[in-house]
């Protein structure tokens, strides 16, 4: 089972389901901790410290277990039923990270973009935000799509028919599926400001000077609230808007 699926069935397990059940931190953590990490790690990027601290958008969604849990389900929807194959995917991912700026999308992704096939100047230029080369028409679409419908909030007629021509009415919805996943993460990456500045200042005691991260308190596991931190010596996991050290 692939990570998507499994997170899938253990959301509904945790309490997608069972409406009347509440997520912890401590559970959203756990199921990004066993499956989200190993998948980045083999894609080829860091998103957990070496003392366990998990880095970008994954710490961020802990302030908010079930809402997390619910969007991050809509992604494996997004991944396991939509028509668009993993390169246009990764095309249309690194477009949105570019018009956002969003550094951790700009660092996590272009590892992805390889294992899809994608070359690295290819990748470079679509992070840069440049029409790339070595594309496919199709590919070339989505890139222009994505990119408009981001920056400016609207597409014109002929890059709407261009887009239902090479991916068809489902293929556009899932085409603005994706899109609009990739924009919340970016809007959480961006949100929480974590941008690579940060990393010299931060986290140069635990990561490499190329990876933009924001290191967290520890959090203590058996809090019923995500907001009382306490120093320990497990569970560092949320985020704190400060800098302030345990």
């Amino acid at each position: 089972m692939r990570p998507a699926e499994h997170f899938w069935c253990v959301s509904l397990m945790l309490g997608i389901r069972k409406r009347a059940a509440s997520l912890r931190p401590k559970e959203v953590y756990g199921l990004v901790d066993s499956k989200f990490v190993p998948w980045s790690e083999t894609a080829g990027f860091q998103s957990k410290t070496k003392d366990g601290r998990l880095i970008g958008p994954f710490n961020s969604v802990l302030f908010s277990p079930e809402m997390s849990s619910a969007f991050l389900a809509w992604q494996v929807a997004e991944e396991k039923h939509a028509s668009l194959d993993q390169r246009v995917r990764q095309v249309v991912i690194l477009a949105v990270g570019a018009v956002w700026k969003a550094d951790y999308e700009l660092y996590a992704h272009p590892a992805v973009a390889r294992k899809a096939g994608l070359h690295d100047n290819t990748i470079a230029e679509l992070a840069a935000g440049s029409p790339a080369r070595d594309l496919t028409e199709a590919e070339q679409v989505a890139q222009r799509f994505t990119t408009e419908l981001t920056a400016s909030r609207r597409v014109d007629d002929a890059l709407f028919n261009a887009a239902k021509e090479h991916f068809g009415l489902k293929g556009l919805v899932d085409l603005l599926s994706l899109i609009g996943a990739y924009q919340t993460v970016c809007g959480l990456l961006n949100g929480f400001a974590f941008r690579r500045q940060r990393v010299d200042r931060l986290c140069a005691s635990t990561s490499t000077e190329t990876m933009p991260c924001y290191l967290m308190p520890n959090y203590r596991s058996d809090s019923q609230s995500p907001h009382n931190f306490q120093c320990t010596s497990s569970w560092r996991t949320l985020l704190c808007v400060t800098t302030t050290p345990c």
